[in-house]
């Protein structure tokens, strides 16, 4: 192994330590080529494999060689679902105003992210006219803003990711052949969770860490630890985990809430606060038993809905709000309809309506906080 690989690349660094699948370390090859050399990447794999987590640590990888800071220019477009014009904003920026109350100049992905990385995801949703735009810019190292007149040279670093069969597409002439052989400078497939479940240790303990807090420590985060027999129960061989990394997380999130309320309602017996040495914030076997939380679509009515609570996931800080962010997102997926949401989330329809009775007036409580704190603000001025 290369020294800058050593001195940089904290990502990187931490996977190599854990990841002990022939899979993982085939990967890990992969990463370290892509590192080296200053050419386009094509990631591929099925939705939920961690292809992003991947695109980071081979940007920080390359800034280490460079002697650069890993935190250093890194642009993250999603093309999934984004109109044509919005897209080619979003990359390469515009100027003038394009729509009423536009700033007159945009700075676009590939602007922000001058000298550093921009990792188009889902790339295989790019629509023709993008497809075109992107093939000249990989060609030339050129580009025009939208609305703009003068080419601007740029040196980013372009790494893109898709679940999609871009060779079929190719084929069906859904997708540029040009730009196809263009992106795939380098590629290379993330193996799916099933076959790397001797990592899955590892996986659920980095998944933990960005847990938010608990009953007992409200404002913790990394509090949250796992039975060895649930860990036992997630890597059974039954267990296919189509949705991967991501049907993971949903399953962990489940869990975190069902131990969550466990360890709630063990306090509420109590007359006097628990220490966090009674109240381990432990997901045990029991609050991981397979609901229908287990089964997972890839393509299902739910998956933006969860994506809104994975994304967000690093933002929550206390039990109440991991509970009620994941119940909204179940009843945006189910168009608010509390006897379906409460089939996914597993719980009885009362359960669930008691949640939401709760979350209720938890809301109300920190408002009328808010409103107190506000009115003594006024009064001490």
């Amino acid at each position: 192994m290369t020294n800058d690989t050593r001195k940089g690349g904290g990502t990187f660094a931490k996977f190599e330590k854990r990841w002990n699948s022939e899979a993982s370390k085939d990967l890990l090859v992969q990463i370290q080529k892509a590192s080296r050399m200053s050419i386009p990447v094509l990631i591929l794999g099925e939705s939920g494999t961690g292809k992003t987590l991947v695109a980071r640590c081979i940007h920080e990888l390359r800034a280490a060689k460079l002697g650069q800071s890993p935190e250093g220019p890194y642009e993250v477009v999603n093309m999934a679902g984004l109109p044509p014009d919005q897209a080619y904003r979003e990359i390469f920026g515009s100027e003038g105003r394009v729509f009423t109350g536009a700033p007159e100049t945009v700075h676009g992905a590939i602007d922000r992210a001058a000298g550093g990385t921009l990792f188009l995801d889902e790339v295989g949703d790019a629509d023709p006219f993008l497809q075109g735009m992107l093939l000249r810019f990989l060609d030339t190292g050129k580009y025009r803003r939208l609305g703009g007149q003068v080419e601007i040279e740029s040196s980013t670093e372009v790494i893109g990711a898709t679940n999609k069969d871009l060779p079929q597409m190719v084929a069906d002439g859904a997708f540029r052949e040009d730009l196809y052989f263009r992106l795939r400078g380098l590629e290379f497939t993330v193996p799916p969770l099933r076959d790397r479940l001797s990592d899955l240790e590892a996986f659920v303990e980095e998944l933990l860490k960005s847990l938010g807090g608990t009953p007992s420590n409200p404002t913790g985060v990394g509090q949250w630890q796992i039975e060895k027999s649930a860990v036992g129960l997630l890597r059974e061989e039954e267990q296919q985990w189509p949705g991967n990394l991501r049907q993971l997380q949903r399953v962990l999130i489940l869990g975190a809430v069902n131990a969550a309320e466990r360890i709630e309602k063990k306090a509420q017996k109590r007359s006097y606060a628990l220490t966090d040495a009674e109240t381990p914030q432990v997901i045990s076997e029991a609050d991981l038993q397979p609901t229908s939380a287990w089964r997972f679509q890839v393509r299902g009515p739910t998956m933006q809905e969860y994506d809104t609570v994975i994304n967000g996931w690093l933002k929550t800080v206390d039990f109440m709000t991991l509970r009620k962010r994941y119940t909204d997102a179940v009843l945006a997926s189910t168009k608010s309809n509390v006897t379906a949401a409460a089939s996914v989330v597993g719980k009885d329809r009362g359960t669930l309506g008691r949640w939401l009775a709760e979350h209720e007036e938890w809301e109300e409580k920190k408002l009328a906080k808010l409103k107190g704190e506000a009115e003594r603000q006024n009064g001490g001025e």
